[in-house]
């Protein structure tokens, strides 16, 4: 069966030693072929093989003191979407509005 990767986000992180001892946690797991932390999105990326779970390596990290959660990445695909419609929509408000503004202020003052 092909290693399944995942995406967590983990809490706690402050320092290049909270990185290096998630990775260590990670990576002494059951399962785990590769894991990859990054302090700055707060993140790991974790290769696992069956029948290691995610549950697993969260309850571990949490154990650490560093709780996590799975990284919905559709949930993060649907907040995005959401963010470009809104500032789409606000970007093409106000090129209307100053466009049609400006017309109409300079119907005022003539």
């Amino acid at each position: 069966m092909a290693p399944e990767a995942l995406l967590l986000d983990i809490e706690g992180m402050k320092c290049g030693g909270c990185v290096s001892a998630v990775e260590k946690r990670l990576r002494a797991q059951p399962g785990v072929q590769e894991a990859s932390v990054n302090l700055l999105s707060r993140s790991a990326w974790v290769e696992l093989e069956p029948p290691a779970t995610a549950e697993s390596l969260l309850e571990s990290l949490a154990a650490l003191g560093f709780p996590g959660h799975l990284r919905d990445p559709d949930g993060e695909l649907e907040r995005l979407q959401q963010e470009l419609a809104f500032i789409t929509n606000y970007t093409l408000y106000r090129v209307k509005f100053d466009f049609f503004g400006f017309f109409h202020k300079r119907e005022i003052f003539v």
